[in-house]
């Protein structure tokens, strides 16, 4: 073989190596980067109403078409969903906005795979059906309507 040919095809496999390890690290970057921003969209919720309210417009920025982050973001929805609906003293219409908010964006979630968020949906259904029986004794402050929260329900279960 040509020694200039042996020569091209060591410097090309140099090369393809090196394009790989750039890939390879700027594929890692990225994923080391959707981590945090996913981490810091979930500190979000443990904080005040317009804190939840910047953490709802992240998920429905930047975070909804990372499917792969479902796992992570369809229970941390669906926990905030409940505590708004039957546990909050707060009375602000941030918070009834964001119960909203929250509610269309698990509703189009849980529906990209119901089998596999089948628990979450369970546990908003059993959330809507405490907070509609007049016997139950813990109820929000958040003034959502019957009407609302059957429509729910309904939207849910299709």
């Amino acid at each position: 073989m040509d020694n200039g040919v042996l020569t091209f095809i060591i410097a090309a496999g140099g090369w393809l190596v090196a394009l790989g390890q750039v890939i390879f690290g700027y594929l890692e970057r990225q994923q080391k980067r959707n981590d945090e921003l996913l981490l810091k969209t979930e500190e979000y919720f443990k904080g005040s109403a317009q804190e939840r309210n910047i953490g709802i417009s992240l998920i429905e920025g930047l975070i909804k078409s990372r499917k792969h982050q479902y796992g992570v973001i369809i229970p941390l929805l669906a926990n905030q969903f409940i505590y708004l609906l039957i546990q909050t003293s707060e009375t602000s219409a941030d918070e009834e906005r964001n119960l909203v908010r929250i509610f269309f964006l698990l509703n189009e979630l849980i529906h990209t795979d119901q089998i596999k968020y089948h628990y979450e949906k369970c546990e908003v259904l059993d959330a809507i059906g405490r907070r509609i029986d007049e016997d139950y004794p813990e109820k929000s402050a958040i003034d959502i309507s019957d009407v609302t929260l059957k429509m729910w329900k309904q939207k849910l279960e299709n």
